[in-house]
């Protein structure tokens, strides 16, 4: 297995490449969208609305989590998750500059 080369790159560009795989996927775009629509959450109530297993919910929100774009607390026997409002208007600004850099000009 080769090493990563991730770190060579700038801490900005590192950034946004981590955003975009945190909403890079269809599942993760509609977690965040329930938990800001539907306030804390817990994985059995976000399910009901995912064609997945709750098993890949969970792998989709520890994703989300290690960006720090969803916030969880420990209510035994529930994780109950909500969006880390700052973080996601922080990563939105990301992308959304990252987009006026590279959008052709005319």
């Amino acid at each position: 297995m080769a090493f990563s080369k991730h770190h060579l790159y700038q801490p900005t560009d590192q950034i946004i490449a981590g955003y975009a795989h945190a909403f890079g996927h269809a599942a993760r775009v509609i977690i965040i969208k329930q938990l800001v629509v539907m306030g804390p959450s817990t994985v059995q109530s976000m399910a009901v609305y995912h064609p997945i297993h709750k098993e890949s919910l969970s792998d989709h929100i520890k994703i989300l989590r290690h960006y720090d774009l969803v916030e969880w607390r420990e209510s035994y026997p529930y994780t109950i998750y909500s969006a880390h409002l700052e973080n996601i208007k922080k990563a939105c600004k990301f992308l959304v500059d990252y987009i006026e850099v590279i959008r052709p000009i005319g």
